[in-house]
């Protein structure tokens, strides 16, 4: 997939998410407003039919991170983590059929985790022990949430596809469910697609109206980079060597046993394939993002927030990943 950068626009997550993935998962972010001072009040996203980049609006995006930093200074964030591990722990699912008890997730748990990744950032201030806790606890919410919006999505999907029988419903928005998608639109979003997304419905773009949309929104195509040394934020120690594995979605890490890891973002789905490869890179993340938190449950070497990994290396490419120095070399 192509990848575009913009100044109005923050690139927030990479996901290889379908539309109607995506379109239960919007509203982690909408209700993101539940969280006393920050919001987001739409939802944009650029993909195909393997994986998506979305983008939050930069000046809302600012203004979270500098709520974030005032929950922090007045001890806020630890009533924000309290309050949702609370409810995480006793959650009930609410709603008349799957479908439903997923949305609701989504909102009810759903802004923790986007809010952890504002939290994340908090990892760059002078550390401390107060903070060093923060920090921990942020990881351990994110991964909690996910345990419950992720599954009960998945089952929320087959329950659909059960429903919408012989419709390609992930190319399908969830207003669109009950109606038809003709096969010229599914092929055409398959091949790109823009999405955005309010709480008063989403809309899909492409084709001409998706070139039309990038422009008026000041997009503009990420040059690839040829060459080059590949730095990132060492997540999990060691040295490893191996052929390349370019990880898009699930079809591709599911044939990464016994290769590097190369990819935008991990997401939970990948986390029983990863500790089969040999290394794991990637160009965004934190140190406490999923994909440091699983490399070091599996003691996998791993680098992270290379931000080119995925545009310098290519499949089958011999590499050296040098985690004890957050580098990774050609071979």
């Amino acid at each position: 997939m192509i990848n575009y950068s913009s100044k109005k626009w923050r690139l927030f997550v990479s996901r290889p998410t379908s539309i109607l993935k995506r379109d239960f998962m919007k509203w982690t972010y909408l209700e993101i407003d539940k969280i006393n001072g920050v919001r987001l009040s739409k939802l944009l996203a650029i993909g195909d039919e393997k994986e998506m980049d979305v983008f939050v609006d930069k000046k809302e995006d600012q203004e979270n991170f500098r709520q974030a930093v005032k929950h922090y200074r007045n001890k806020e964030m630890e009533k924000v983590f309290t309050r949702y591990e609370k409810l995480i722990k006793n959650y009930k699912l609410r709603g008349r059929d799957l479908a439903e008890k997923s949305l609701n997730a989504m909102k009810d748990v759903g802004p923790i985790l986007i809010y952890s990744y504002y939290a994340e950032r908090l990892a760059d201030f002078k550390k401390n022990k107060r903070l060093s806790k923060l920090i921990e606890r942020n990881g351990g919410l994110r991964d909690r949430g996910a345990k419950i919006i992720y599954p009960l999505y998945n089952r929320a999907l087959t329950f659909l596809e059960k429903r919408y029988k012989n419709k390609p419903i992930d190319n399908y928005t969830v207003e669109e469910l009950p109606g038809t998608i003709s096969e010229k639109e599914v092929n055409a979003r398959k091949k790109f697609y823009i999405f955005l997304g309010d709480k008063k419905g989403t809309k899909i773009f492409i084709g001409k109206a998706a070139a039309e949309f990038l422009n008026r929104h000041g997009f503009s195509k990420l040059r690839d980079i040829k060459e080059g040394e590949i730095k990132g934020l060492t997540a999990c120690s060691g040295k490893a060597k191996g052929k390349v594995k370019i990880v898009r979605g699930l079809a591709d890490v599911k044939n990464s046993a016994g290769k590097i890891v190369i990819t935008r973002e991990t997401i939970i789905e990948y986390t029983p394939y990863i500790k089969k490869a040999l290394g794991l890179v990637t160009d965004f993340g934190g140190i406490n993002c999923h994909a440091a938190v699983i490399s070091r449950e599996f003691k996998v070497p791993c680098i992270v927030g290379t931000k080119i990994a995925t545009q310098v290396l290519k499949d089958g490419q011999l590499v050296e990943v040098d985690a004890e120095r957050g580098i990774v070399r050609k071979l």
